[in-house]
């Protein structure tokens, strides 16, 4: 009798593992293997937005974390002009900033910002509210009330950003949050370097060229592996065309059509090339592309 329990216990245990093998190697499979054309694009488009400029993604962040603020308002450190006019003509698309606040905490050192900013165009409108929080240190650790007035001494910048908002499009529609995480050290040098992550959520609504609508939602991870920040010459502004290194990303999306509802996620690897650009590589995929880091575009490159 003891025999007889110790062969159906083990027949149970085999059976067990094997369906847990089934199902972990389709749970792969669906992540990273079976991806869609349809599932890549929606990956691209949803990366393209969360990195870019314009996309008030990973590029406007970076813009924030290196600007000259005060409690009057903000200019970008490395855009051609100054203040509100770099954003405007140097960052176009972007919209105007409103409803500028500042205040300052003497014993923690941090510095808060909020703001609003929105755009409409022919065809496109965009709006975000953002909430940002910095510290400014010196090299001996000593914190700067006035940023702005001793940017000589800033040797590193603690940053944290809160972005939400919405675009709408005549064939995609989206809303947003974004909150980042970012270290920025040798302020005061030639080379900066990042450090942090940016995690980025939301819905979409696309109109889809056969005709009807899918939906979209999406989690979506940043992580730097070595970025850094150099200082642009008289030739060149734009920040885009300053930043160099990787980024590592995760990402979980689902996607609604015709009432059924599919599951993928994906990670991989974005490089940042200084040139305004960065290549997309998609795990278990030798497909690479090009995304404009000020417009989020997504352009196909020869594989690598």
């Amino acid at each position: 009798m003891k025999t007889i329990k110790i062969y159906h216990h083990r027949a149970w245990m085999a059976a067990v593992l094997t369906a847990f093998l089934f199902t972990a190697c389709d749970t792969v499979n669906t992540s990273e293997e079976k991806l869609t054309d349809a599932d890549i694009a929606a990956i691209q488009s949803i990366i393209g937005d969360a990195i870019s400029d314009q996309g008030e993604g990973f590029m406007s962040e970076m813009y924030d974390i290196t600007s000259d603020i005060s409690q009057t308002g903000m200019e970008q450190t490395y855009s051609e002009g100054d203040g509100q006019t770099a954003d405007t003509e140097t960052r176009p698309r972007i919209g105007l900033r409103s409803q500028y606040q500042a205040n300052y905490n003497p014993e923690t050192g941090w510095h808060q910002i909020a703001f609003r900013r929105s755009y409409e165009g022919e065809v496109f409108e965009k709006y975000m509210a953002a909430l940002l929080r910095y510290r400014f240190s010196t090299e001996l650790g000593r914190y700067l009330e006035w940023p702005r007035r001793h940017q000589d001494f800033i040797h590193k910048v603690e940053f944290e950003g809160r972005r939400e908002g919405y675009h709408i499009g005549p064939f995609r529609s989206s809303e947003y949050l974004r909150r980042g995480t970012w270290t920025l050290e040798g302020f005061n040098t030639g080379v900066m370097t990042l450090a942090g992550r940016q995690n980025n959520s939301g819905t979409m609504s696309v109109v889809l060229r056969e005709g009807g609508t899918a939906e979209r939602e999406f989690d979506l991870r940043f992580e730097v592996v070595d970025v850094t920040i150099t200082q642009p010459d008289e030739e060149s502004g734009q920040l885009e065309q300053h930043v160099t290194g990787t980024l590592n990303y995760q990402i979980t999306l689902t996607q609604t059509r015709n009432g059924e509802s599919r599951v993928v996620q994906n990670r991989g690897t974005i490089e940042l090339n200084g040139d305004g650009s960065a290549l997309l590589r998609l795990m278990g995929l030798s497909r690479v592309v090009r995304i404009d880091l000020a417009t989020g575009q997504v352009e196909e490159t020869p594989s690598r």
